[in-house]
């Protein structure tokens, strides 16, 4: 009984740490993450229409909080999105430089290998392949 209070409590202690990591609808609200999204859907060609509403700041899509990674010696900032109702089957990771300097992806779509968007280099790559849920 013992272990699960203290199970319980340091649970409670952790997260708030885990609420203050921003989610993506919150970091597009600085200018130049904003401009860094639009610019890699822009320039990626034709996109799932459910990717669209990752641009608004109150779009229909599923989020979690914001991780970090860090690839070539360089940490980003990953946000991961999905379809509602179909998380597993279309996903979407977006990966920003510091300060929202650019914007890269990698989207899942069932049956579809992942398409990598912005030209990520390997390491890019890896780090979001490995945003994804598992399969």
């Amino acid at each position: 009984m013992r272990r699960l209070r203290w199970a319980m409590v340091m649970m409670c202690m952790a997260s708030p740490a885990a609420a203050a990591e921003p989610y993506l609808f919150d970091i597009i609200k600085k200018p130049a993450y904003a401009r860094a999204l639009t610019s890699l859907f822009d320039s990626s060609g034709k996109l799932p229409g459910w990717t669209r509403e990752m641009r608004k700041p109150v779009g229909n899509y599923v989020a979690s909080p914001g991780t970090r990674a860090a690839a070539g010696g360089t940490t980003y900032e990953m946000f991961h999105a999905c379809k509602p109702h179909d998380c597993q089957d279309n996903q979407m990771v977006v990966m920003f430089a510091p300060n929202g300097a650019q914007a890269w992806g990698a989207l899942q779509e069932a049956g579809k290998p992942t398409s990598y968007l912005g030209s990520p280099n390997d390491a890019q790559q890896t780090a979001l392949k490995g945003e994804f849920s598992p399969p």
